[in-house]
């Protein structure tokens, strides 16, 4: 064997364990954004259905004498508790939207990614000779320096998408939780006042 064909299957070897350590990671990312995306999933259901117990609290409250006054003595309170709920339940939505931006962005960072390892495969095939593979012609080398920048570009929109959803994710968990305990504490004043 030529010192060229050893070399050329030596970096065909590692370009394929790169290539297969990058996809696997890739992978795990994309499971991740969808993990992210099911939990916003159950956070909304939930939001709604407390939404759908808070109305139905409400107009079972004003039919009942004993807690009509207590309702309508709380109901600003009610009424924020569920806004705050409500304003969760709309944050859920926003963020899985950008979730799965950023899931489209990531597949057009692997989509160029794999143009890239592509134009540098057909770069060292066997049929180059050593001094091919040290100087590639300009074409291919502007092509997968386009491919890569492409894929770096995706990839940075990707990562401040990501960002933004997790700022999202934040929000949407403390507007939450302040509406539950807002709501809680008033469903107790109702029935310790009334």
């Amino acid at each position: 064997m030529e010192n060229a064909e050893i070399y050329s299957r030596l970096s065909a070897q590692i370009r394929d364990r790169e290539l297969f350590l990058e996809k696997a990671m890739l992978d795990s990312e994309v499971h991740h954004l969808e993990v992210r995306t099911g939990f916003y999933d159950k956070l909304a259901l939930l939001a709604a259905g407390s939404l759908a117990v808070g109305v139905s609290f409400l107009v079972s409250g004003f039919q009942n004498n004993s807690l009509k006054c207590g309702v309508q003595q709380f109901l600003l309170y009610i009424g924020l508790a569920m806004a705050l709920i409500l304003l969760s339940l709309i944050l859920c939505v926003i963020h899985n939207s950008a979730i799965s931006s950023a899931v489209s962005l990531l597949s057009k960072q692997v989509e160029y990614t794999y143009l890239a390892a592509s134009e540098q495969a057909k770069m060292t095939t066997f049929n180059n000779s050593f001094s091919d593979l040290h100087n590639p012609p300009p074409a291919i080398k502007a092509m997968i320096k386009d491919h890569e920048g492409k894929a770096a570009d995706y990839g940075a929109k990707k990562e401040r998408t990501v960002r933004v959803s997790k700022y999202l994710g934040w929000a949407t968990m403390a507007m939450f939780i302040l509406g539950y305990v807002v709501g809680i504490l008033s469903v107790f004043a109702i029935f310790i006042w009334s």
